[in-house]
Parts: structure tokens; C-alpha cells; sequence
């Protein structure tokens, strides 16, 4: 398990690299269109010892390679901290992997005590910010027969120009967003869902299995945020839309993600993020529609 894997000595280190980190906010000079490195900062941060840089806590698009470059044309006494797990599996000199959100969620969160209790739901999944991946999943998995069988719950947060922005074009479609936008006054949009990093609502305590749809499904970067930590800290299993390779770095650092129960999540194979969207549903279908 992933605890007997860091060890406490591993976590020591990572709380020391994060308290004396500085945020990649205050590197740059945003005034300029280009976001230079602030040198003057950079410099007066030498003077108390080795640059630490703290870009872990969101998927930067591979901002910290960009980020080394930069600083290596003031300095090599530096060090940019990253939430991106690529950096875990292939270690790149100047980027250190930090679990960011698994470090933050092992402090914060409350146990769930254990229960033969049955749970009312078999799966729940809430989602935050209406992101693309979100918004098609959310369309076809309401029209699944069993979709009232799910503990669901989505933001009326859209916005379009922010989401087309931030999807890549090839999986962008129109119909998709246009039967989004005529359900943004319905029920499963009004819920009320705040993303409280907390892990008492239902959606933890209440179902066995969280589908978790990750901030990025971006093929650059491989991002663990605190939602997929909640389930495993909350004794539930896990199915995640996410980044390719996601499941594959849980497995590598020592976590039982339950290929015999999930099939292998071969849902995360292929770079399709249609595709694989089909795939989770193809997964949820079958213990789903028994229930029904």
C-alpha cells in the first residue's frame, strides 16, 4: 500500500520541500505577456539557499519543463516541484514529483469507520467545474437506465469559450454541448455540489464504487488531485476518467486498484477520450443493469 511505500522518512522529505517552496505565482512576472522569471525575486530567494518551486497543486500542461529552462539561465540551485506522476515514473533532473493532493488528504480527512451496512448506491460521482470530459459523460450516462441508480452530482458552472479553450479540438463536439446547455436548469445541475475537499458527503459514505472524472484527461501529464484520493482514503473502489496512465501509476506505487473486479480498467488504454468514456460505461453497465 502506498503508505508502506513512501515510508515516513519520504514524507518528512516532502513536507520539507514543500515548506520551503515558493509558489510559481510569485516566479513569474505576469505583467508581461510572456511571464519572464522574475530575476530580482529569484535572486533574493538564493540568498536563504536552493530554489524550491511549488507547481503541483494543478496539471500546469508541462509548464515545468518550461519553467527549467528559464531558470536555468539564472541558476542551477533549483528545484520545481510537480504534481505531473511522469515525473515519478520517468524522473527528470530539476523536476521532483510531489503527491501534492495524497499528502494534503492524508492530513485532512476524517476516516470512514468500517460497516456491514449495505450502501444505498452502488456508484456515485460528483463533478466540478463543467469541463468537457465531464459534460459528455454526463450526457450519455443519463441515458443509461440505471442513471437514477447513481449518486450523481455536476456544477452549473459552463462557460464555453473557457471549456472549448481547454479541450483539444478532435474530441470537441457540438451536438454534445448543445443538449448540455438545454438541461443546465435540470435536477442533477442543481444539487448544490461544492467541491469541499471534505469526505463526508454521501458520495463517500453512501456508495461502493467513485467514479472519479479527474481536472485533466490531457495525454501530457498524469494528475492525481485530491478526488482521486478521497475514495481510496474513504474505503471505496475507484474508476477513473483521467489522464492515460493514470491507473497504471496507481498500481506502480503500491496500490491495489482491483483489476480483478474492474476488468483491468482497460478503459484507460487507448488515447480516445470518446473511446474511453464507452469504456467506463460499457464497465458500469453490468452491475448497474443487474440492479435494475
Amino acid at each position: 500500500m502506498l503508505h508502506a511505500h513512501v515510508g515516513a522518512q519520504v514524507n518528512k522529505n516532502w513536507a520539507q520541500l514543500y515548506c520551503k517552496s515558493v509558489g510559481q505565482d510569485q516566479l513569474f512576472d505576469k505583467t508581461k505577456w510572456n511571464w519572464p522569471v522574475n530575476v530580482k525575486f529569484v535572486t533574493a530567494e538564493l540568498k536563504k539557499g536552493p530554489l524550491v518551486v511549488l507547481m503541483a497543486q494543478d496539471p500546469f500542461n508541462d509548464h515545468e519543463a518550461d519553467t527549467v529552462e528559464q531558470l536555468l539561465k539564472i541558476t542551477d540551485d533549483f528545484v520545481v516541484l510537480s504534481g505531473n506522476a511522469k515525473y515519478f515514473l520517468n524522473p527528470k533532473k530539476h523536476i521532483c514529483y510531489i503527491p501534492y493532493w495524497y499528502l494534503m488528504q492524508k492530513s485532512s480527512l476524517v476516516p470512514i469507520p468500517a460497516t456491514d451496512s449495505p450502501r444505498p448506491y452502488t456508484i456515485s460521482s460528483l463533478n466540478g467545474k463543467s469541463k468537457y470530459h465531464r459534460i459528455e459523460n454526463f450526457i450519455k450516462l443519463r441515458t443509461k437506465p440505471y442513471f437514477k441508480q447513481i449518486l450523481f452530482g455536476m456544477h452549473n458552472n459552463f462557460d464555453i469559450e473557457q471549456c472549448k479553450l481547454e479541450t483539444d479540438t478532435e474530441f470537441w463536439n457540438d451536438n454534445i454541448i448543445d443538449q448540455f446547455k438545454s438541461l443546465l436548469s435540470c435536477e442533477e445541475l442543481q444539487q448544490g455540489y461544492t467541491n469541499d475537499h471534505a469526505n463526508t458527503h454521501p458520495a463517500y459514505t453512501d456508495a461502493y464504487v467513485n467514479y472519479v472524472t479527474e481536472t485533466s484527461i490531457r495525454t501530457r501529464e498524469i494528475f492525481c488531485s485530491e478526488k482521486t484520493w478521497k475514495p481510496v482514503m474513504s474505503g471505496q473502489f475507484g474508476i477513473w476518467l483521467s489522464n492515460p496512465g493514470h491507473v497504471e501509476f496507481l498500481r506502480a506505487i503500491g496500490l491495489d486498484v482491483f483489476d480483478d473486479v474492474f476488468a483491468g480498467h482497460v478503459y484507460v488504454r487507448g488515447l480516445n477520450l470518446n473511446r474511453r468514456i464507452e469504456k467506463i460505461h460499457d464497465l458500469t453497465d453490468i452491475p448497474l443493469s443487474i440492479k435494475s
